[in-house]
C-alpha cells in the first residue's frame, strides 16, 4: 500500500505478509519508516517467512522467550485487591500498555485503536491533552517508567514544530502544542505548505495549559526515576521551552486592578467559548512548570536567571476564579463570570484540575483550601464523557470516600468483552490512552507521592484488605504495602537513587523522614520508631 507524498510529506509505504506452517500464521508488517535498504514487499515477505520457519525450527525458543518478557514485566509490580474489579482493571489495562508500548521505542500510543467497531473515527492523531497524557501517568507510578520512553522521545523530537507554533499563533517564544500532532511531521522550517502541516483546531487547541500538561509527563518521569542524563538529553529542553512560552505570553497580557495577570485569552478545556482569561486549568498548569522548570534548573547548574524570573511571574498569577454556590459558598469556576450550572457543561472538570492533574492543591495544602476544593468537585457538574479518570483521581488525593463507587459505577458499565471501555456517549468508541489510564485511578486509591511525600491506601475503602508491591513514588521509591482488616500490617520502601524519604505515617499521621541510601529498603511495622 503507497500512502502518496505531498508537497511537505515524503508519503509512506507499508506491506503485511502472511507466511504459513501446519501449525501457525505468522503475520509481519513493515513500513517504510522501519527499513532503508530494500523494498517494504520483500522486507515484509522476509520477516514473516523467517519468523515462520523460527517458529516451525525450535517454537520452544520463541515461546519461551516471550513468556520470559512477560513474566519480567509482571514481575515490576503488582496488586492484590478484594475488589476484584478494581483489580482486574489495574492489571488488564496495564496489558495494554505494554501491547501499545515498549521500553526505548521511538512511537507512543495515538489515539484510537479500531478494536471496539469495524471502524476507526478521528484520526488516531495524538490529542495533546488528557488523551495523550493519561496513559503515562500509569505506567510510572505502577514501576513501568521506561514505557514512557516513546512519548518523551516524541515530545523531544516535536521541539522544532512547537516553537514554531508558538511564534506563528501566539507571537511567543517557547513552545506550544496545539491539540492534534501526528506521528511523521517534519520541521516547519522545511514545509512549503501555508499551515506548514499544522493543525492547531481552534477553538479546542487554543487552551494554554496544554503546554504545561504536555510538560509534566516529562517531568513526573524524572520525579519518579531520576537520572541527570536523561534529564538534561530527552527532558530539560522541553520543559524550558515549555517555561519560556509562558514567561513570553505573560508579559503581553493586561493586569487586573490588583496588578495581577489576566491570563489569556485562553480556552476551557473542553467548552465555552474563545478568549477566556484566568482558567484554573491554565492558572494551574503554569505554576506547575514554572516551579519544575526552577527545580531542575537548579539540578543541572543552568539558566539560573531565567529560572529565578519565572518563580518571580507567579506571584503575578490571580487565583482561581470563584462564585457562590446555592449554599453562599465559593466554589471554584472555569472563568469569572462563567455560568456554571449549566447542563452537561464539563468535559473535563476544569474546577478540579488545581488538585489534579495539575497537582497545585495537596493533601498537605491548608484545611481552608482543601474544603474550597471538595465542595467545588461535589457542586461540579459534569457531563459523563471525558473526566472520569482525571475527576475521581482529584477525589482520591483529597480522600474522598465516593471516588471508589463513582470511580466503579461508570466503568462497570462501559467494559467490554475485550477488556476495553467504550468510553463515551459520542459514538467515539474505545480511546486506548484514557483506557490504559484507568490503572492510574487504581494505584491513586493505593498510594500517592505528591510534594515528595508518600501516603498509602489515602482512599481505599477500610472495610476492604488489600496488598500493592513496588509501586513508583518520587524519589524513585519502591513502596510496598498491605492493609488487612482496616489497618495498615505491613510496609516497605526501598530507594534506588538515594535522596530523602518522606512518608505521612498510617499510624501516627506525623510525616516521617529518613535519609537514604541507594538499594536501602526500610520496613515499617506499625510504629515509627
Amino acid at each position: 500500500m503507497v500512502l502518496p507524498a505531498d508537497v511537505d510529506y515524503q508519503g509512506m509505504e507499508y506491506c503485511v505478509a502472511v507466511a504459513g506452517t501446519p501449525n501457525t500464521k505468522v503475520v509481519a508488517l513493515v513500513t517504510s519508516f522501519d527499513i532503508t535498504t530494500r523494498s517494504v514487499l520483500d522486507a515484509a515477505i522476509a520477516l514473516a517467512k523467517k519468523t515462520a520457519a523460527d517458529l516451525e525450527r525450535s517454537p520452544g525458543q520463541l515461546i519461551a522467550g516471550h513468556e520470559n518478557a512477560w513474566r519480567d514485566y509482571w514481575a515490576h509490580s503488582g496488586v492484590e485487591l478484594a475488589d476484584r474489579d478494581l483489580q482486574h482493571w489495574w492489571y488488564r489495562m496495564m496489558y495494554f500498555a505494554r501491547t501499545v508500548s515498549q521500553p526505548g521505542g521511538k512511537f507512543p500510543p495515538a489515539l484510537m485503536p479500531p478494536l471496539a467497531t469495524d471502524e476507526t473515527p478521528w484520526h488516531a492523531d495524538f490529542h495533546f491533552n488528557y488523551n495523550s497524557w493519561q496513559p503515562f501517568w500509569s505506567v510510572i507510578s505502577a514501576n513501568q517508567p521506561a514505557l514512557a520512553d516513546p512519548w518523551i522521545a516524541y515530545v523531544s523530537r516535536l521541539l522544532p514544530r512547537a516553537q514554531w507554533q508558538a511564534k506563528e499563533v501566539f507571537d511567543c517564544e517557547g513552545v506550544y502544542y496545539s491539540i492534534s500532532q501526528f506521528l511523521h511531521e517534519p520541521d516547519p522550517a522545511a514545509c512549503k505548505s501555508v499551515n506548514k502541516r499544522s493543525l492547531v483546531m481552534s477553538p479546542w487547541g487554543m487552551t494554554i495549559g496544554m503546554v504545561g500538561m504536555t510538560a509534566q509527563n516529562l517531568w513526573h518521569k524524572h520525579l519518579c526515576d531520576p537520572n541527570q542524563a536523561y534529564l538534561e538529553t530527552y527532558i530539560y529542553p522541553s520543559l524550558r521551552e515549555a517555561a519560556r512560552f509562558y514567561l513570553s505570553f505573560m508579559k503581553q497580557c493586561g493586569k487586573d486592578a490588583e496588578g495581577k495577570v489576566l491570563l489569556g485569552p485562553s480556552y476551557s478545556p473542553e467548552h465555552g467559548s474563545l478568549g477566556i482569561n484566568n482558567c484554573p486549568f491554565d492558572i494551574a498548569y503554569v505554576h506547575y512548570t514554572f516551579a519544575a522548570f526552577a527545580k531542575a534548573s537548579s539540578e543541572l547548574g543552568k539558566d539560573k536567571a531565567l529560572a529565578a524570573e519565572c518563580i518571580a511571574m507567579k506571584d503575578l498569577l490571580a487565583d482561581y476564579p470563584v462564585a457562590m454556590d446555592a449554599n453562599s459558598k465559593p466554589v471554584v469556576v472555569d472563568w469569572a463570570g462563567c455560568k456554571y450550572k449549566e447542563v452537561d457543561l464539563h468535559n473535563l472538570t476544569v474546577p478540579a484540575s488545581p488538585v489534579f492533574p495539575a497537582e497545585q492543591v495537596t493533601w498537605f495544602s491548608p484545611e481552608p483550601v482543601k474544603d474550597l476544593f471538595r465542595r467545588t468537585i461535589k457542586d461540579t457538574t459534569f457531563n459523563g464523557n471525558n473526566s472520569h479518570v482525571m475527576f475521581n483521581i482529584a477525589k482520591a488525593r483529597l480522600s474522598m470516600p465516593e471516588a471508589v463507587p463513582d470511580t466503579k459505577a461508570w466503568f462497570k458499565s462501559r467494559e467490554l468483552p475485550n477488556g476495553l471501555f467504550v468510553w463515551q456517549g459520542h459514538g467515539h468508541g474505545t480511546f486506548m490512552p484514557e483506557s490504559i489510564g484507568v490503572a492510574a485511578i487504581v494505584t491513586e486509591f493505593l498510594m500517592q507521592s505528591v510534594g515528595d511525600i508518600i501516603r498509602v491506601f489515602p482512599c481505599w475503602p477500610k472495610e476492604q484488605d488489600a496488598k500493592f508491591t513496588d509501586l513508583r513514588a518520587q524519589g524513585g521509591f519502591l513502596v510496598s504495602a498491605v492493609q488487612k482488616d482496616g489497618k495498615v500490617t505491613e510496609l516497605k520502601i526501598t530507594s534506588t537513587v538515594g535522596g530523602n524519604l518522606r512518608l505521612l505515617s498510617p499510624w501516627t499521621d506525623k510525616i516521617v523522614a529518613r535519609s537514604t541510601h541507594p538499594g536501602l529498603t526500610l520496613e515499617f511495622t506499625g510504629k515509627d520508631e
